[in-house]
């Protein structure tokens, strides 16, 4: 079986809600970039071409289950000063992702993501918490995520 690339990187539109939330561009590696024959994810490691094709504006970032999973914090301070914790299970081929916190005395605060792929779960669970401000996305921020 080949490598197929686009198995290690969330969906095309996932990605470009990521990089309108601010999601690092900069950084080399996967990309989904433009052809005359439509996206296709590209492997392009030197930032000096990265830099080029992104003022031109022919790639977007393709992070891999790694670059994604930094920025999952194991959990986070709700609007009530109550914690949500991470909960990650699979079933069925399918994996979900979710936040909830494990009181019986407080109203579930709980967001959750079921995708067939594993980086569209947490792709979208990422875009959730960066929409919300719970997360910040550039390097110096993905420690700060770790709680």
């Amino acid at each position: 079986m080949m490598f197929d690339p686009t198995r290690e990187v969330p969906r095309l539109d996932l990605c470009q809600q990521l990089k309108k939330l601010g999601f690092p561009q900069e950084t080399g590696g996967f990309y989904w970039r433009k052809f005359k024959d439509g996206w296709k994810v590209d492997y392009i490691p030197y930032i000096s071409v990265v830099k080029r094709m992104i003022r031109q504006g022919v790639i977007v970032k393709a992070p891999t289950f790694i670059e994604l999973w930094r920025y999952l914090p194991k959990k986070f301070k709700t609007p009530k000063d109550k914690y949500a914790y991470l909960y990650i299970k699979k079933e069925n081929n399918m994996m979900q992702i979710e936040y909830d916190i494990f009181t019986l005395s407080y109203p579930s605060f709980y967001i959750k993501s079921i995708y067939p792929s594993e980086l569209d779960s947490i792709c979208k669970i990422c875009i959730w918490l960066r929409e919300k401000g719970y997360i910040k996305f550039n390097k110096e921020a993905s420690d700060d995520n770790s709680d």
